[in-house]
């Protein structure tokens, strides 16, 4: 926090390497202005569930993922937020920058959101296929009494996967990949040292894009259960079931997952 100048540095040793998450500086314009360049959140579908998962359902329902980018903002005090940004997604040899657009309506207790992206994308060795990228989404929050909050958010779009929806699946060389996805939480907050989540997710691709016996659907129900143990340590256990499907295969494929994690805050 340099005052007019703010920024954030955040990086994992996801696969044994170390990835950079975050890296980016946001300049204060004055009137409510700003201005973001490096890579942060894509304004693509921003709000994200409550989960332990690494992944935040990503291919599951939930959008948006961080790239590089230069963004413009607009956030007066009275509650508004305009957003507008390009952006270079990874995977694709795209020289163009996506276009993204977010608008926001927030009050104390609840917000609603609308984003775009539109942009082109090429996969693959050259000729890579050029296509197009567009999606929208909506998100929302709402508090609906002291220790009871709901969120979601609802994709539409096409080739997507660099924003990880549809399946995250690579957009197929002779046509678009069309999907849509959403995603649903409720928290309950149990007394001022924990809190509960439950939701539910599902992301599917338009079957007419794909082949037969591809995958074609995945769905996610969750629940979480998060302690403060004290005011900088947190732990948390979730159960995580998922259910996929492929398109003419009236197999349903099935997994649990158990997952649990500790937070130290400093």
């Amino acid at each position: 926090d340099m005052g007019a100048i703010t920024g954030a540095i955040e990086a994992d040793m996801w696969n044994a390497s170390v990835n950079l998450r975050h890296a980016f500086v946001r300049l204060d314009l004055d009137n409510d202005m700003y201005l973001v360049a490096g890579q942060t959140w894509d304004l693509f579908g921003m709000l994200n569930p409550d989960t332990l998962n690494y992944t935040v359902l990503w291919g599951t329902g939930n959008v948006g993922l961080r790239s590089p980018q230069v963004r413009w903002e607009w956030m007066p005090e009275y509650g508004m937020q305009v957003q507008v940004a390009f952006s270079a997604p990874r995977n694709t040899q795209e020289e163009l920058p996506d276009i993204l657009g977010r608008f926001v309506f927030d009050l104390d207790s609840v917000m609603l959101a609308a984003s775009v992206v539109m942009g082109n994308t090429m996969f693959g060795a050259a000729p890579a296929a050029n296509q197009t990228v567009f999606g929208t989404a909506v998100e929302a929050s709402a508090k609906l009494a002291d220790g009871l909050t709901i969120k979601g958010e609802w994709y539409a779009g096409t080739n997507l996967s660099t924003y990880m929806g549809g399946l995250i699946r690579t957009p197929n060389p002779t046509n678009d990949v069309g999907a849509t996805g959403l995603w649903a939480q409720v928290t309950i907050d149990v007394g001022d040292e924990a809190k509960i989540n439950a939701g539910m997710a599902v992301d599917a691709v338009d079957g007419a894009d794909i082949n037969n016996n591809t995958h074609q659907s995945n769905l996610v129900i969750f629940g979480n259960y998060i302690h403060s143990l004290n005011e900088a340590t947190e732990v948390g256990f979730e159960v995580n079931s998922i259910t996929s499907k492929y398109k003419n295969d009236a197999t349903d494929y099935t997994s649990l997952r158990l997952q649990g994690s500790v937070k130290v805050s400093f």
